[in-house]
């Protein structure tokens, strides 16, 4: 290994007030190794695969102080316009610095921005969320010139956790599942054209809770709201689209009915 680097080293730290799981921070580092490819191929460097990666330059005393170096630092023999890469470290330390200060600040996320690089993030910051009063820096500097810093405390990698969190349940798809021939009963219901104002719906099989019901078919929506007879006091044996967001359902959408189904007269059930 060089004794004088090529570029300046990206410097983790982590003052910890616990033990730090070396799962967890085998996580993290890979989480930046990941940052940093994916900062590459935004770049018109073109590196292989194996130039692509991290290397631990050096442990420093201290709490946890990791120096990570390119491959370009990292050998410097095997590329000779090895210098040319001086700046590569700077700039992705600073795209991620700044990609996590705007989690922390709350700032708006670019619409494009990968889950995958959320995840990333999340797990950068999964040691210091786990230990309260502890703080992650993340620098590099060359000389006086060029200081890039940013320094987390545990409050904010949480704030900066949960954020990722509801950012891609967000962006979640809904997941579909089909009940055949289940019981339906309004809880509430309008009498009204448009499929999205059918009402909401208990469905015991599926949930105790009511939700929205969408009904495509005016003929259906029709039979099973405008007639002669209070809906509210009918069931209705149908099949049914469960739409599920994060394993709870959401919306029901009902493409068949089979029929009315009334409650027995109480004489009926004295029987």
């Amino acid at each position: 290994m060089a004794e004088r680097l090529a570029e300046p080293p990206l410097t983790i730290e982590i003052n910890n007030r616990q033990p730090v799981e070396l799962a967890n921070l085998t996580a993290a580092l890979t989480a930046v190794n990941s940052q940093y490819l994916r900062y590459l191929m935004q770049t018109d460097e073109a590196v292989s695969k194996e130039q692509a990666k991290l290397f631990v330059h050096m442990i420093r005393p201290g709490s946890i102080v990791a120096e990570l170096v390119s491959y370009a630092a990292a050998h410097p023999k095997e590329l000779v316009d090895a210098a040319k890469a001086g700046g590569s470290m700077i700039g992705f330390a600073k795209q991620l610095t700044t990609s996590l200060s705007e989690l922390r600040d709350g700032k708006k996320l670019p619409s494009e921005t990968p889950q995958k690089d959320l995840k990333d993030l999340s797990r950068l910051m999964d040691i210091p969320a786990k230990d309260p009063g502890s703080t992650l820096q993340i620098y590099a500097d060359r000389g006086a010139t060029v200081n890039v810093s940013l320094t987390i405390g545990s409050t904010e990698a949480n704030a900066i956790q949960n954020r990722i969190t509801k950012e891609i349940e967000a962006r979640k798809e809904p997941e579909q599942t089909v009940y055949n021939r289940v019981l339906m009963y309004w809880h509430t219901a309008s009498r009204g054209t448009s499929r999205k104002k059918s009402g909401k719906a208990i469905i015991e099989k599926i949930s105790d809770q009511p939700l929205t019901v969408l009904i495509d078919d005016p003929e259906m929506r029709t039979a099973m709201l405008a007639g002669k007879d209070n809906p509210l006091v009918i069931g209705f044996l149908v099949d049914v689209e469960v739409m599920f967001v994060s394993e709870t359902p959401r919306i029901y959408r009902v493409p068949k009915l089979y029929e009315a189904v009334e409650e027995p007269a109480d004489d009926e059930q004295d029987d």
